[in-house]
């Protein structure tokens, strides 16, 4: 991750892009709010399409992601496990999406099918580990 900033310039955004390629998961972070304890969370995220974010749901908050660029699939389950949607985001896109909001209490996940992806996710803070649960469902 790379240290909270309050603006992004265009070189941040490259800087991103240098740290997610070597990241272990395929995915870095610029965080624009000051603490895990702030009552607003802005998170810069850059993906590689090697990388996705497994199911799991916020018991206490929504979550709100706006595509900067690239494509990724955001996919909702049931409790048992079943994909209910498939949304797909892409920017540049006429025709496709590029926001999404997660309700609170919604099993999600998302995945890369660009080689790389920008976008910026809002939510609520302050940050508790304990209220994000992960499943194994088959993606």
């Amino acid at each position: 991750m790379i240290p909270r900033k309050e603006v992004i310039y265009p070189l941040d955004i490259e800087e991103l892009r240098d740290s997610t390629k070597s990241a272990k998961l395929g995915r870095s972070r610029i965080n624009l709010h000051e603490s895990d304890e702030s009552s607003i969370h802005v998170m810069l995220i850059s993906l590689l399409s090697s990388s996705s974010i497994g199911v799991h749901m916020h018991e206490d908050r929504d979550e709100f992601y706006f595509l900067l660029e690239g494509k990724v699939e955001l996919r909702f389950f049931d409790e048992t496990g079943i994909c209910s949607t498939i949304l797909l985001l892409e920017n540049p896109s006429e025709n496709l999406p590029r926001t999404a909001r997660t309700p609170k209490g919604t099993w999600h996940s998302l995945e890369v099918l660009s080689p790389e992806a920008l976008l910026l996710e809002i939510t609520n803070g302050p940050f508790q580990p304990t209220m994000t649960h992960w499943r194994h469902f088959k993606s």
